[in-house]
């Protein structure tokens, strides 16, 4: 049994503590605090004219570039950044993070890229192991209706971006976290 499992709620670290060893190369989410400024709410990308336009400053780095790979790319930087704290809260913490669409707000860099998360909290404490359930908000409130506007804006297929959701660097990581 992990760490975190044997622990309450309120014994456990905060995400920005996990950020250490394996995890120290990536950007903690900012937790809780005021909505930084520039920051944009990923459920405006329920709205395919929205995403373009958010994507469109990465694909001016691109002229003339194909869109399909152009918004594959994009999509990698944006699944890092939503995915590794999510599984850190996940099986570090025990904690499932609020990163459904409606929750997440989006920091930027200078290419238009995901750099940083903005969400409202740390977290609840999980109550289930079921996979199903354990991750849902992760998959079913973001990944699924992201993928699912990311193909209709680039005309890819929907697996490339299902690809680069779950597979960028999931096992080195997974192994990172077992410590």
């Amino acid at each position: 049994m992990s760490f975190a499992l044997r622990q309450t709620a309120a014994a456990l670290p905060s995400l920005a503590d996990c950020y250490k060893g394996p995890l120290a190369p990536f950007t903690p989410p900012l937790i809780g605090t005021e909505i930084p400024a520039g920051a944009i709410k990923a459920a405006r990308w329920r709205n395919p004219a929205l995403l373009e336009q958010d994507i469109s400053l990465y694909a001016s780095r691109y002229p003339g570039g194909d869109k399909r790979a152009i918004t594959s790319l994009w999509s990698k930087w944006h699944f890092v950044a939503l995915t590794v704290p999510t599984l850190a809260a996940q099986l570090i913490l025990n904690r499932d993070l609020p990163v459904g669409l409606d929750n997440v707000h989006v920091i930027v860099n200078e290419q238009g890229c995901t750099k940083q998360l903005w969400l409202p909290d740390e977290g609840v404490p999980l109550d289930t192991q079921a996979p199903g359930k354990r991750f849902a908000k992760l998959i079913d409130q973001h990944w699924a209706p992201l993928i699912e506007r990311l193909a209709a804006i680039s005309g890819a297929a929907p697996r490339v971006f299902w690809s680069n959701a779950g597979g960028w660097r999931l096992p080195e990581f997974l192994r990172e976290c077992a410590g």
